[in-house]
């Protein structure tokens, strides 16, 4: 039976840029940590403007509301005119944990007053955590934590785990956040940086959030910080004691009995089976023309959904579902505003085998509706749009392959299905391990699929060509000349097909020299492959490059890395497709110099692209897959053979084929050459044609999401490095201590 799909997104973003998918949960110790998404959010960083506090939570409780608690509570002082605080003295300076109880008593008596009605069940509480250890979600077991100063709790419909003591403090349960400091401490970018770290774990481990909204206090001052998948923004601090209306607004605002006030997306709900039990729920509403259609999916109990660790970018979510006996996958993501949506790619593919097929979407709100009127103020602001697609739900990731023939069989259909769409006009541009599936069925078409269409491009008739980037795909497997586009920039070809059938050997090749076996993947990959996945793209072109332009054939040194599990057929298939991508990618690198050294774009960059040479490509290719298959389905007959027999397998050590015997012929090769001869070269363009790429064409690099990292093969776990001052509370678990809640 295959197992679910689990890691198709894992790979899922891909621009080359500071993202925290892999580095946050990588780094070592929350300062490594700090770093790492104070560098992803840097450059989207607002300070708004002074309305912004008071307008984003201004209808949340009128004057006249405020009045009445100022007047009865004893933690203001209308005399005063400021809030019973501990005030330096000459001979005592304040600390700041002088601050942690006055404020959780201010905070709670606030939440009393508005939200706790008398006969009413309590749903939120202050809770100080500042000694509590909030663990962190990452991949593996958790070893990082963080301690807010405060944490308000909550129950409801949002929440994994309903509290039934508000007092125990963790993300899972956290409907805000608020920190305390001195205001001679106030410093904006370390404060961000700890904050940051905070907001990135709310949306880890409560995946359906929109934003979050923390809040820094002083014993004087106040400001709100907002962080959802555009980055981040805060207001100017403001004097609280002055203007108590603002502060008792923020704090209902950021421990609000409303969800969807908290940031929540209200459609995804936990409620309860006709058993009783808790389930999630997933309520999406499609427009039929005129019509709402309601549609309503359980999530499947023991999936967790698959959520991506940055704070900033598209943030997708899958979400394993269930309506009726039929599985989906919903996804949930941000895209950048001007870009075309993941839907309208998926409509084109609609009825393609290999291709992962929809169900339904539906568009959400825009990050910019969560800013106040300061938004617009933003020259660098980039808008982001939530999506959700439905999906049909298919096999495991392609890493999860049980056996040689299903691996094979899987990219291959999946070529096939690469082939379908690209004639629908739809370049795909994205292959890579995760974004193949296996097929729940062995019939010949649907054994593999290709999803994850965000960085898809319409080409051809009625679309415009598909730049290269080299930030556009998973490093792992970026063809050569994307890569190289690092270097050349506007003369790099554009990405075609050619490029994405590189990306699926690259992917075979990861398959064939990182695997030991199903489920077994070695300690690390062979020397020569290290750097392909390399952050720096020249390092990754020049290592992948050593195997593909500098080898003209590949050698004992390269099969020999390939183990036995996978057979001679495997051996032979990476030895024929090294030869095909070889001879692409040598002709591609020399019409991309020429061009550059001549200074012309349009004529080298457009290479010949006919409906003839691209089936000549893909069948090559798909024939090579073809017959190995066969070869594994012969290895496997004639193993069983061997066993009926009682014989002994013998062990089998195969050296590559000869270049006389196996590889393509020199006309073989000149064909290929031939399918890659620029258009001026050819006489179907002239050189008045030829035009340099336009302003509007250069790419935005919020456009494209950060650049994706492939797992670690070792899989290791960051051992985190405590601070002194929590090495004493090192031994404690999780939810062991019962926390101190400030009560008025």
């Amino acid at each position: 039976m295959h197992s679910l799909y689990v890691a198709s997104f894992a790979e899922s973003d891909t621009p080359h840029g500071h993202t925290t998918q892999s580095g946050a949960r990588l780094a070592k110790d929350r300062a490594a940590q700090q770093k790492l998404i104070h560098s992803e959010l840097k450059p989207h960083v607002f300070q708004a403007k002074e309305s912004f506090a008071k307008e984003v939570y201004a209808k949340i409780a009128k004057e006249e509301e405020i009045n009445k608690y100022l007047a009865k509570s004893k933690y203001y002082s209308k005399k005063e005119k400021r809030w019973r605080l501990p005030r330096a003295e000459p001979e005592k300076k304040v600390k700041e944990s002088d601050l942690y109880k006055p404020f959780g008593y201010i905070f709670n008596d606030i939440i009393a007053h508005f939200y706790n009605k008398a006969g009413k069940e309590i749903t939120r509480a202050v809770v100080l955590t500042h000694k509590k250890k909030l663990f962190h979600t990452e991949d593996g077991e958790p070893t990082l934590f963080s301690q807010p100063d405060f944490t308000v709790t909550a129950t409801g419909p949002a929440f994994k785990n309903p509290a039934k003591n508000l007092t125990k403090g963790n993300y899972d349960c956290a409907a805000g956040l608020m920190d305390a400091k001195l205001d001679e401490g106030i410093r904006h970018e370390q404060d961000l940086k700890q904050l940051a770290v905070y907001a990135r774990q709310i949306f880890s481990h409560q995946p359906q959030r929109r934003f979050v909204r923390i809040l820094i206090i002083t014993e004087q001052r106040a400001r709100l910080y907002h962080f959802d998948r555009s980055g981040a923004q805060f207001s100017p601090l403001f004097d609280f004691h002055n203007d108590p209306y603002t502060f008792v607004r923020l704090v209902l605002g950021v421990s609000s009995v409303d969800e969807e006030t908290l940031g929540f997306d209200t459609s995804v709900y936990w409620g309860k089976n006709k058993h009783g039990k808790p389930i999630r729920y997933i309520k999406v509403v499609v427009e039929e023309g005129k019509k709402k259609k309601v549609d309503v999916y359980q999530l499947i109990p023991g999936q967790e959904p698959f959520t991506r660790k940055s704070i900033r970018g598209r943030g997708t979510t899958g979400w394993y579902a269930l309506k009726g006996n039929q599985r989906f996958l919903i996804k949930d993501s941000w895209r950048s505003a001007h870009r075309t949506p993941e839907y309208e790619f998926l409509e084109a593919a609609k009825g393609i085998d290999g291709i992962g097929q929809m169900v339904s979407y539906v568009e959400g709100p825009h990050t910019r509706e969560y800013r106040g009127s300061a938004v617009d103020s933003y020259a660098l602001f980039r808008d982001r749009v939530f999506c959700r697609i439905v999906m049909d739900l298919y096999g495991g990731s392609l890493d999860t392959f049980e056996t040689v023939e299903q691996a094979l069989a899987a990219v291959r259909d999946a070529i096939a299905g690469h082939r379908a769409l690209l004639l629908n006009g739809v370049l795909h541009r994205d292959v890579s391990l995760h974004n193949i599936l296996l097929g729940l069925v062995e019939t010949l078409g649907k054994r593999g699929l290709l999803i994850d269409l965000d960085m898809a491009k319409f080409i051809g008739n009625g679309g415009a060509n598909a730049l290269t980037d080299f930030r556009t795909g998973t490093r792992m497997f970026q063809s050569l000349m994307v890569l190289e586009s690092f270097t050349l920039g506007e003369y790099a070809p554009d990405h075609d097909h050619l490029d994405d059938l590189e990306s699926f050997v690259y992917v075979l090749a990861y398959l064939l020299w990182t695997f030991e076996k199903p489920g077994i993947q070695k300690p690390s990959p062979p020397k020569w492959m290290e750097k392909w996945g390399h952050d720096d793209p020249e390092a990754a072109h020049s290592a992948k490059s050593a195997v593909m332009l500098a080898e003209r054939e590949l050698h004992e040194d390269y099969t020999d890395d390939i183990t036995d599990f996978w057979g001679e057929p495997c051996r032979v298939l990476m030895f024929r497709l090294h030869k095909i991508i070889s001879s692409i990618a040598v002709k591609k690198r020399q019409i991309a110099r020429v061009a550059k050294r001549r200074s012309h774009t349009g004529d080298y960059k457009s290479l010949r692209y006919n409906k003839d040479g691209t089936h000549k490509h893909y069948d090559e290719i798909l024939q090579l897959l073809d017959d190995a298959i066969e070869g594994v389905r012969a290895e496997a007959a004639k193993a069983q053979a061997d066993d009926a027999e009682g014989e002994f397998e013998e062990e089998f050590v195969a050296s590559p084929p000869t270049a006389s015997s196996e590889a393509p012929s020199d006309d073989q090769e000149r064909e290929v050459s031939r399918e890659l001869t620029p258009l001026h070269l050819i006489g179907n363009v002239s050189r008045s044609h030829v035009n340099k790429r336009t302003s509007t064409d250069q790419v935005d690099s919020d456009e494209l999401p950060p650049l994706k990292r492939l797992r670690t093969l070792s899989g290791s776990a960051a051992v985190p490095v405590l601070d002194e001052d929590e090495e004493n509370s090192e031994g404690e678990e999780q939810g062991e201590e019962e926390e101190e809640v400030v009560v008025a």
